[in-house]
């Protein structure tokens, strides 16, 4: 891109799944959080990728996490109270490997 002129902010993120996933931030609460990491863990829908976690914290009070994260626009339609959440854990089986996406 074009270079940034002296003293004018700008916005680095970590990739580009992060860059584009500029809606306003959700709260979704888990029973643990192996596996999520801010900046890494991206929201999936249908297999695509339509968001990123943008920060996980414990909540030792309730013994749960709380996961911020923001929807690309074109997937800002997922966003309501019906929406339903799950961690995918990679598994191993005879029948193969699955939970890697």
């Amino acid at each position: 891109g074009d270079k940034v002129p002296d003293e004018k902010e700008f916005w680095m993120f970590v990739n580009e799944a992060a860059a584009v996933a500029t809606s306003p931030p959700i709260e979704i609460i888990f029973s643990e959080g192996a596996g999520l990491t801010a900046g890494t863990t991206k929201l999936s829908y249908l297999g695509m990728p339509v968001g990123m976690v943008e920060s996980v914290q414990a909540d030792l009070a309730s013994g749960h996490v709380k996961v911020t994260a923001r929807f690309d626009p074109a997937f800002d339609s997922l966003r309501n109270e019906n929406t339903i959440f799950c961690l995918i854990k990679p598994r191993i089986s005879l029948h193969g490997i699955s939970g890697l996406d």
